[in-house]
Order: C-alpha cells, then sequence, then structure tokens
C-alpha cells in the first residue's frame, strides 16, 4: 500500500470503515447534480452533516476534519470541480484530492483558499462558489477526499460538482496583480478559474505595512475604481491590477494637548485578522498582533510612554519594540497588563520609559499583544512625552533593583582588560559612546546555541538588560558620569531555547550550581559557590538536560565553546589592535604560511593567526 492511499485507509479506519463497503457514485452525475454528501465517510472532531435551506451541507467542520466519497465511472478528460464554502476567518482553505483505485495514483491535489465572508452559513446566500479545472482524470473508480484548513473555526461546504471541461465552451479568465508586487495581497469571489459573460466577481486587496491602497487598473494602465474592495462583471478575459501607494503616516512627538497621538495612524496585523481600530481604541488584539507606529520629531532624549488597557485575562502582556531606519531593534519593553475588575471596562492605565532616542530620526514603533492563543486585549490612550531627568547610580558592587529611569548615570564598572565579561548594562549605548567613556572594546551578542557551543556576533551597540560579551582592551574602571541616558526597567535576561542567559542583580552573590561561566574563554560548568558574582555579571543556565538513570543529575558537558562572528575561541586566542600587535617576529596563518610581521599584524585581513607562539584574532 502507497502513502497515499495509507493516508486514506487511515481516514476510514477513524470511522470504522473499509474501502470494500463504499457507497458510490457514478461521475458525471445526471444534469451536473451535487454529489450526495450523505455517501460520504465523514471523518473528524466536530464535522457533520446539516440541512441549510433543503441542502447538505458540510457543516463545522474543523481544520483536517475530511470526507472521502468512491466515484465510479469517471471519462478520461478534464473536469470542472466546484464547490461553495461559508466561512468566518481568514486562511481557511479546502484540499481536494483524487485518487485512482487500481493504480493508486494520485490524479489530482489541489487547496482552494476561501475568503472570509464574515457569516457562519445559516442561510443558502452565505455560501459563495468556488471552481477550479481539474488535471485529466482518467476512465475507471476514483476515491475523493475533501480536507477542510483553517487555523481556528469552523468551515462549512456544499455543491460539490464534477461538470466535464469542454475547452471549446465559452469562458473568460480573471488575471489580477499586485502593484508593487511586495504591497499587498488580493482575493476575489467566486473564486473560478472561468467565468461567463455577466459573472459578478467581488474584489478585496489588503495592504501591507508601509503601504495604502491606491486604485484598480485595466489592461491599458487605466484606473477604474478608487475602492479598495469592488464588484466588477465579466465581458472578456479580464486582466487587473490593484495599484498601492507607500504610506508613512507619522505621530509627531512629543504627544501634546495641540498634537495628541493619533493612534488610528496605524498598521494592525493579526493572526487570525480580527484585530482593528474601533474607532477610539485598538480592539480584539490576540496573541502576536501588532500594531505598528512611525514616530517623527525626536530630540535626544528619553521619552515615557502612557497607555491604557484592558484585559480579562490573568497573564497578558504588550511588548514595546523601538527600530531605527537600519532595521536594527533598539528597545524591547514588555509591560505585564492587569485582570483590574474581570471586566471590558476595567481599564488601568501603564508608562514605559524608552532608551534615549536620537534626534531627527524617524523610528518605527510596534506594540505587540503576547499571550496564549485564544486570549484578547484591547489598547487606547497612547501619549509619549519627555521622561524626566533625575540622577542615577549604577554600580557592580552594590544589589540592582530594575526601575525606570532618565538623566545622569553614575556608573562604576570595572571589566577585566584582553579578556571577555559576560555582562549586561541596565541602559542603552552604541559602542562609539561606550568607547568615548572606557576605551577601546568590542561587544557581542549570543544569537543561537548549537550543541555546546554559543554564537555570538559583533554588535555596535550595547543593548540594555541584554546580557553579551564585551572585550575590553584597556582597564575598564572607575565611576563614569554619564548624562543624557535612559535606565530601562525590566529584568535582564535572554532565552534560547533550552537555554537563559541569566543576570545576576545581588553584590558578590554566589553562583549557582551546575551554570556556565565565562573562564579561560569557554564557558565552564560551576559548582555552586565556586565564583563569587559582582552586579550584572551573566552566566549561561540550560533549563533542561538528559537525565542520568542512576544518580538522576542532569547531564551536562564540562564546558560551552564560545563561537565569534564564525571563528572558535579557546584559550590563549586574544582580540589584538595595532597597539597590541607591536613587536618583533612573524605572522602565521592556521595553515603555517607567513603571512607578515608582528608589527603590522593589525594590517592583515580579519581572521585567526600565530605570532610569538600565540594565537590572535584581527577583527
Amino acid at each position: 500500500m502507497n502513502k497515499i492511499n495509507l493516508f486514506v485507509a487511515t481516514l476510514l479506519m477513524a470511522v470504522g470503515l473499509t474501502t470494500a463497503s463504499a457507497a458510490t457514485i457514478d461521475i458525471p452525475t445526471p444534469n451536473n447534480e451535487a454529489l450526495d454528501l450523505s455517501a460520504a465517510y465523514i471523518s473528524g472532531t466536530k464535522g457533520a452533516l446539516k440541512s441549510v435551506d433543503g441542502i447538505i451541507t458540510f457543516d463545522s467542520f474543523m481544520n483536517g476534519d475530511s470526507a472521502v466519497f468512491d466515484l465510479n465511472n469517471t471519462v478520461a478528460q478534464k473536469y470542472t470541480l466546484s464547490f461553495r464554502a461559508s466561512v468566518k476567518q481568514y486562511n481557511a482553505g479546502v484540499e481536494m484530492i483524487i485518487i485512482d483505485k487500481a493504480t493508486e495514483k494520485e490524479e489530482v491535489r489541489r487547496t482552494v483558499m476561501v475568503h472570509n465572508n464574515g457569516t457562519w452559513g445559516s442561510v443558502q446566500k452565505d455560501f459563495i462558489e468556488y471552481s477550479f479545472i481539474t488535471d485529466e482524470i482518467s476512465t475507471g473508480d476514483k476515491q475523493f477526499i475533501v480536507i477542510h484548513k483553517g487555523p481556528r473555526y469552523t468551515l462549512n461546504t456544499c455543491d460539490y460538482k464534477f461538470i466535464p471541461y469542454d475547452p471549446a465552451a465559452p469562458g473568460y479568465k480573471l488575471n489580477v496583480t499586485v502593484n508593487p508586487e511586495e504591497a499587498g495581497t488580493i482575493e476575489y469571489t467566486p473564486g473560478k478559474e472561468e467565468f461567463q459573460e455577466g459573472d459578478s466577481v467581488i474584489l478585496y486587496s489588503t495592504a501591507n505595512n508601509g503601504y495604502e491602497f491606491a486604485y484598480w487598473s485595466d489592461a491599458a494602465g487605466n484606473a477604474i475604481s478608487t475602492n479598495a474592495n469592488d464588484t466588477i462583471v465579466i465581458s472578456g478575459n479580464t486582466d487587473l491590477t490593484a495599484n498601492f501607494n507607500v504610506y508613512e503616516p507619522a505621530n509627531t512627538i512629543p504627544t501634546t494637548d495641540e498634537t495628541p497621538w493619533d493612534m488610528s495612524i496605524v498598521y494592525i496585523q493579526s493572526s487570525e485578522s480580527r484585530a482593528k481600530w474601533d474607532g477610539d481604541h485598538i480592539d480584539y488584539m490576540t496573541a502576536g498582533s501588532t500594531a505598528t507606529y512611525r514616530v517623527l520629531n525626536t530630540v535626544r532624549q528619553a521619552y515615557q510612554i502612557n497607555f491604557e488597557a484592558v484585559t480579562i485575562h490573568e497573564t497578558a502582556s504588550v511588548k514595546f519594540t523601538f527600530i531605527d531606519p537600519s532595521g536594527r531593534t533598539i528597545y524591547n519593553r514588555t509591560q505585564a497588563l492587569h485582570n483590574v475588575d474581570g471586566s471590558w471596562s476595567g481599564w488601568d492605565t501603564y508608562s514605559v520609559t524608552t532608551p534615549v532616542l536620537e534626534e531627527g530620526v524617524k523610528y518605527t514603533l510596534v506594540i505587540t499583544f503576547q499571550n496564549t492563543k485564544g486570549t484578547t486585549g484591547n489598547l487606547r490612550n497612547i501619549s509619549m512625552t519627555p521622561a524626566t531627568p533625575t540622577s542615577i547610580e549604577v554600580n557592580e558592587t552594590s544589589d540592582y533593583e530594575p526601575t525606570d529611569a532618565y538623566g545622569m548615570i553614575y556608573a562604576s564598572i570595572d571589566l577585566d582588560p584582553e579578556v571577555y565579561n559576560s555582562i549586561a548594562l541596565p541602559f542603552t549605548m552604541s559602542i562609539s559612546a561606550a568607547e568615548s567613556e572606557w576605551g577601546k572594546l568590542a561587544a557581542y551578542q549570543l544569537t543561537n546555541v548549537q550543541g555546546d557551543s554559543l554564537i555570538f556576533e559583533s554588535t555596535d551597540i550595547i543593548l540594555a538588560n541584554e546580557p553579551m560579551l564585551i572585550y575590553a582592551y584597556e582597564d575598564f574602571a572607575g565611576t563614569k558620569q554619564m548624562d543624557g541616558y535612559a535606565i530601562e526597567g525590566a529584568t535582564p535576561g535572554k532565552t534560547l531555547g533550552k537555554y537563559k542567559y541569566v543576570v545576576n542583580l545581588m553584590a558578590n552573590a554566589a553562583i549557582p550550581d551546575s551554570v556556565y561561566y565565562i573562564k579561560d574563554d569557554a564557558f565552564k560548568l560551576m559548582s555552586a559557590g565556586e565564583e563569587t558574582l559582582k552586579t550584572f555579571r551573566a552566566y549561561i543556565n540550560r533549563t533542561k538536560a538528559p537525565i542520568d538513570s542512576v544518580t538522576g543529575l542532569r547531564i551536562l558537558p564540562e564546558q560551552m565553546k564560545i563561537v565569534i562572528d564564525g571563528e572558535m575561541i579557546t584559550a590563549g586566542i586574544q582580540a589584538v589592535t595595532t597597539s597590541k600587535a607591536a613587536g618583533n617576529g612573524n605572522v602565521y596563518n592556521l595553515s603555517g604560511q607567513l603571512v607578515g610581521k608582528a608589527e603590522s599584524v593589525a594590517d592583515l585581513p580579519k581572521g585567526i593567526y600565530i605570532t610569538r607562539g600565540k594565537k590572535v584574532i584581527i577583527k
């Protein structure tokens, strides 16, 4: 039995039937009648037959619910395979498979996406027709399998018809394109491959982020409609283009009574396509829903974002992300929401402080709703005002309590020179700004974990609360006075799969048992108390690991290797600059070839070299 028939057999076994007992339908049906749905074997969790205005339908079919028909006496030809559907969700479809019983060959497999027409199919007028032209089907007996697809809610279908396709019969094509092609998406109903003269077709257009619908145009480029959703009447082969314009409306800050934040200037994305702007608030944000804004007129300072939110769920949150024009994320901040009184009228007020934004930069602000599937929340009354300056002490010899603040930072941080330090700072600053305070350094973000290797990549920005490796070429010590920086009061740390990059917030804390801390250019497995940590130092904790069947302890490697920009870092390898490379001696590559002198090693391409008996990295 091949994979296809094994799949069919599995469907039939699920309802306790076999192909031998199948009721059959002759194809083509008399007078092009619809298939008798009661002859199908239905498999699934909820789907059933239901009469709607006297017509039998597949009702309330969930994702994966299926029906199997046995078809007799098909004639070797193509067919127009049509059906009607009603659904109240996006991204739903119907997959149809035709298998020849004698050869077990799959002759047709096609998924037709259906449009959200906002109804549950309670009356026949709710159902919209879809069709496509099959590949040629051979003569003989077939199995016809219908599988309903959809991420959440139910799908109703009916009127499955096999109509012999006559290529000589009049039929017109509809071809719809998008300009520019990345600007949006289009749908039309009924979803046919061929139309008859006089057929009405409803067009739907959806703009992607950064675009807005402009107009429909014909094959000659003439504008025919400015309605994003419109209806046309087929009179022949038809070529249409949905044209979009770049759309970058923005809010000007700071928000004031004269220039309030306009929440309607928003691009909303939602996996279930239900989140929307609803007059005075963003309504029905589900897990992963985003609201994107553009922000203009910044000056160099931190800002306070104020907003109101409501949810009736216990663990909902929203994340604020700022992205600069290069596409780099400079800020991620999650704010937990409160279920105030268990009702949708229980709005509560929140605020978060941004990092220092630069003057005149056009930022993108993305607000993401976070929680389990099915949980929802609403947002309103966003404002963005200058943060009030204050004085803040950041000291690695004192306990740290994450708190939002902006102003003058007195930072007392000591880093060992010429080694990698694992640390998280509570403020965001560029590498160039950090070097103006502490001298030359390099920073690396943890981006992945592969086996027992920690993958780091170079970065030109130190992000607040994100643990990373910092390599200091000089002593990185003393108290630095830095004006105009923001402390971001989120709990620092980072999670990558089974690994957590944990930041210590207590002065002189004993390291926990069975975690990894950087020693000799690798993260070594530590015993409890083996190392004393300053505040802001970070270690790696593997949250899940195999368990030894005898001892009951986690099985952990003795060390985690460090890979920086694709190069493995091992004991004795250093990052160097011209000042560190001065001296006499030859320089060799790892193949033993002479490539230069030690006094000019910094002029060599990026890579690993050997000089004066040591390995060095040129960055």
